[in-house]
């Protein structure tokens, strides 16, 4: 087998070289949140008590968080700003002013499940207590998100294996016109279609579009999910239907049913489906690692001006997805060829490819560079909701935010809480957990677009002492300690987004050195990062929204400059990237991960600064640059080789 392409032309030390293998460990997961971190006293009924602020005694490993919810308990005394904290085996009331937790309940005290009739946001749970059961009376206006995570975990914490009367023998509709019998069975969360020892399929009644009996048949209904129809055939497709929508509306989902459907229909938008898209603008060969199947399945992935077809190796179109619908690509940590896309609707899709890094490369350029998801970006693991206070489709609401932080943003607050646990000199420890938990945190938390343009400047200088303090010790390592250093760079990418960020971070201390050593030591996915962040440092880009007077834009252009006299007067730093560059031209058939449109606009509006690293980095065309997609919209059909090598 060949070689993995890697980043710059340089293998991966620790990579698997088997691109087939089925054997995986479990879901990636990324930094353990810092509050599941906490110890917290062992409480069997329940514990009310604040000083109990521990559920789990010291010798249990305490589990991470698999999703949190900003929510509003009701009580007699008043209404209360708390964090919702789903785990596994338990649930937790964690106060938002200090992450203390303030009440920790295991699952299996969980009675029962109901909903406001008065209020869209209202709901109750009963909960078994070490006395008299008791009730806790939430509002969330993500309502049916944490209701499906909850009835989801509690079913699998009690090993819930079906319920009499919910299952169902059906006949399923397939894409080739073949009838499959297989088993339908209606969850609190969501319908489980399988067949004899594999789970096919699983529609969450959150995502459902529609579910409509079919006018032209007595026996035939159709699910709505992700873009598409699912059809299928029952005799009991009446107690099928009236089952869903009771689930449905038991955690607060409306399904709505579509008009004069016929079986006929749905299969003729099914043969239309994703044919839409136009010309592609590049497809590559892979391999799709899913629980259907025991072998990995032959797929390509074709890249179009709006959407990623995915195709079988007769070119029939599989699934299509909107660019904008794309939450994070994952470059596997523990495979050469491994990488996972995972969407906003919490779904992933996991694939091998020889040239994953093309993949990447060119996925990450068509969305972020053409500018068709600017949000995108790529992680070494995949985005743990148990990290964000919202779910991935969510937008930040500032006037909860005001409510719940007193703060105008998130990710202002979370910057505050950096800069308060680096005055107790914690986070100068090398790789010191707790502090990147919360880095960690942070970054989940705010888009890739950065934080708010107008934070302030004592926030953010307040932050970035400890965290560029941090990321020093760590570069100095050799090699790089890949996730903390790619998670601390991440922040730093996020807060020189904003006006005061650009200047600070340029401004730190020895953070010239601290480049260069990522530079030097950092393995392929640091210096992808580092190159990321070089950029953002050196080419500042005001958001449209940002209102800024001639003195204000002035000023940002000679920020810019001096940061390019920092960090490319440092001839050790510019010679490093030179160095990435010429392996490409070495080796032209070896991945780089998306370097490429970022570094080619970075690179393009470098000022003459002197010498000849200058010079090389001001004329990329001198390296084997492939042409970003965006700026072949019309024109040549781009290869999988051509973005590999360069045009």
């Amino acid at each position: 087998m060949s070689e993995a392409r890697s980043l710059f032309g340089r293998a991966p030390t620790d990579a698997s070289s088997s691109s087939g293998s089925r054997s995986r460990s479990g879901p990636t997961v990324s930094l353990p949140d810092a509050e599941s971190r906490r110890q917290l006293l062992r409480g069997d009924n329940g514990s009310t008590s604040r000083s109990n602020a521990s559920f789990l005694q010291a010798a249990t490993p305490i589990e991470e968080f698999v999703a949190k919810y900003q929510v509003i308990k009701v009580s007699w005394r008043g209404k209360y700003e708390r964090i919702l904290a789903l785990a596994p085996t338990r649930l937790c009331t964690i106060d938002p002013r200090d992450f203390e937790v303030t009440n920790t309940w295991p699952l299996s005290a969980l009675l029962s499940i109901s909903l406001d009739g008065s209020d869209s946001q209202g709901f109750v749970l009963a909960l078994k207590g070490p006395k008299k059961d008791e009730q806790l009376k939430l509002r969330c206006r993500f309502r049916s998100r944490l209701l499906s995570d909850l009835y989801r975990l509690r079913e699998q914490n009690q090993q819930h294996n079906g319920r009499p009367g919910t299952s169902f023998q059906c006949s399923k509709w397939s894409r080739k016109g073949e009838t499959l019998s297989c088993s339908l069975d209606v969850g609190t969360d969501g319908v489980t279609i399988a067949q004899p020892g594999v789970v096919r399929s699983k529609y969450l009644y959150t995502e459902m579009g529609h579910v409509t009996l079919l006018a032209d048949s007595k026996d035939g209904f159709a699910i709505g999910y992700t873009g598409r129809s699912r059809l299928f055939f029952s005799q009991q497709r009446g107690q099928i239907y009236q089952r869903i929508q009771a689930a449905a509306e038991a955690i607060g989902c409306k399904i709505k049913a579509r008009a004069s459907v016929t079986a006929e229909k749905i299969q003729e938008e099914r043969g239309y489906y994703g044919l839409n898209n136009g010309e592609p603008f590049v497809q590559f060969h892979v391999r799709k690692l899913t629980p259907k199947y025991n072998d990995p399945q032959e797929r390509i992935l074709s890249l179009h001006e709006k959407a990623l077809v995915e195709l079988d190796r007769d070119e029939k179109v599989i699934a299509c997805y909107k660019y904008s619908d794309i939450y994070v690509l994952v470059r596997e940590t523990t495979s050469a060829e491994q990488f996972e896309i995972q969407f906003r609707n919490d779904q992933v899709r996991t694939y091998v490819a020889k040239d994953r890094d093309g993949v990447l490369s060119a996925i990450y350029d068509i969305c972020v560079t053409c500018e068709e998801n600017p949000e995108l970006f790529i992680s070494g693991v995949v985005n743990q909701r148990g990290l964000r206070l919202l779910p991935f489709s969510a937008v930040e609401d500032a006037t909860e935010t005001q409510s719940f932080f007193n703060d105008s943003s998130i990710g202002s607050w979370y910057l505050q809480r950096m800069a308060s646990l680096g005055k107790f000199g914690n986070s100068l420890k090398v790789g010191d957990k707790g502090f990147v938990e919360i880095v960690a945190e942070f970054n989940a938390n705010v888009p890739a677009s950065g934080i708010s343009y107008s934070t302030k400047q004592s926030i953010i200088a307040d932050a970035l002492r400890p965290m560029c303090a941090q990321l020093y010790y760590v570069a100095k390592v050799k090699p790089v300690p890949e996730r903390a250093a790619v998670t601390l760079i991440q922040a730093l990418f996020r807060i020189s987004s904003s006006y005061c960020g650009f200047r600070e971070i340029g401004q730190a201390g020895q953070i010239s050195e601290t480049i260069t050593n990522l530079l030097i030591n950092g393995e392929e996915f640091v210096v992808f990062w580092t190159t990321l962040l070089l950029r953002k440092l050196t080419a500042h880009a005001a958001p449209k929204s940002a209102t800024l007077d001639k003195a204000s834009l002035k000023y940002c252009e000679e920020v810019e400059t001096q940061n390019k006299k920092v960090f490319l007067a440092n001839t050790y730093l510019t010679q490093s990237l030179i160095t990435h560059l010429e392996d490409i031209d070495v080796e032209p058939d070896t991945g780089r991960l998306p370097m490429l449109s970022n570094f080619y606009d970075w690179s393009s509006g470098i000022d003459d600064i002197g010498g000849r690293d200058c010079e090389v980095l001001q004329h990329p065309a001198k390296s084997s640059f492939p042409v970003p997609l965006c700026n072949n919209r019309r024109g040549v059909h781009i290869t999988p080789e051509d973005y590999s090598r360069g045009m």
